[in-house]
C-alpha cells in the first residue's frame, strides 16, 4: 500500500512539472512556444531571429537593419481598433491601424517605429544624407533589397534580399480599403501636428520612398522596432 502510494505522488509530481514546463511564461525569464524559447523582456529567440508576441502567439521574423532589429512582417496584432483587409493575400500584409492604435499596438519591450528609425534603414539602404529629411519623394538606391518578390503590380516585385519584406498592403481612408498591391504604406511615432504624423510610403513603380504627413484617422501598415 505505502509502495503504491509512493508511485502515486511520483506520477502526480512528474504530471505537475510537465504541465509547467509547456506553459507560455516558465521561472527563468523565458517564453516556451513551439519548442522554441523566447526572452521575456524583447519576445526575442537566442539567434535574435525571430519574436514571439505571446498576447496571440504570433511569431514574426527579425532582421538587423541600420543597427536596429525590425520586426520583418507588418505588424497583426487583433486590437478593436485593428483594420483587416479581407483581400490580403496572406497573413504577412498584417493588419492596418490609425496612427493612435499604433502607438501603443507593438510588443512589450518593442515601439512603434520612428521617423528616426526608418532614416537609419534609408541610410543603409543608400539613401543620400542630404534627401533623409526631405519631404516627399527620395530616392532609395536599393529599394529592391528591401521589396518582397510577389505580390507588386505588374511585377514591379524586389529581390528581398535582406528579408525585410515590404508587402504592398494599401491602406483605409474614409471606409475604404485601397491601393493593395500599388503601395505600402507605413506610421512612424512621430508627430508633425495634433491631427498629423510622419508616414512612409512606396509606389510601386518607382525605386522611391515618400516622406509625408499623414493625417492620423487614415489605416496604415506598421513595423515595429526593439527597444
Amino acid at each position: 500500500m505505502r509502495k503504491s502510494r509512493t508511485y502515486l505522488l511520483l506520477i502526480l509530481s512528474y504530471i505537475t512539472l510537465l504541465s509547467v514546463s509547456c506553459t507560455k511564461s516558465d521561472a527563468v525569464g523565458t517564453y516556451f512556444h513551439e519548442g522554441v524559447n523566447y526572452n521575456k523582456s524583447t519576445g526575442l529567440d537566442a539567434a535574435s531571429k525571430c519574436l514571439y508576441d505571446v498576447r496571440d502567439d504570433e511569431v514574426y521574423p527579425v532582421v538587423e537593419l541600420g543597427g536596429k532589429y525590425w520586426m520583418a512582417e507588418n505588424l497583426r496584432y487583433e486590437t478593436s481598433e485593428a483594420m483587416l483587409n479581407p483581400n490580403n493575400p496572406s497573413k504577412e500584409y498584417g493588419y492596418l491601424y490609425d496612427w493612435h492604435t499604433a502607438k501603443t499596438a507593438c510588443p512589450t519591450g518593442w515601439h512603434l517605429s520612428s521617423d528616426a528609425d526608418w532614416k537609419a534603414l534609408e541610410e543603409v539602404m543608400g539613401m543620400a544624407t542630404a534627401d533623409l529629411s526631405v519631404l516627399g519623394s527620395r530616392r532609395l538606391l536599393k529599394l529592391s533589397n528591401i521589396k518582397t518578390q510577389t505580390g507588386w503590380r505588374n511585377g514591379d516585385n524586389g529581390s528581398n534580399t535582406t528579408s525585410f519584406s515590404i508587402f504592398p498592403a494599401g491602406r483605409y481612408e474614409a471606409g475604404v480599403f485601397n491601393n493593395i498591391g500599388n503601395y505600402a504604406f507605413f506610421w512612424t511615432s512621430t508627430l508633425n501636428t495634433a491631427n498629423e504624423s510622419i508616414g512612409r510610403y512606396i509606389f510601386h513603380r518607382f525605386d522611391e520612398v515618400n516622406r509625408a504627413y499623414i493625417d492620423q484617422s487614415i489605416g496604415q501598415s506598421c513595423r515595429c522596432v526593439l527597444n
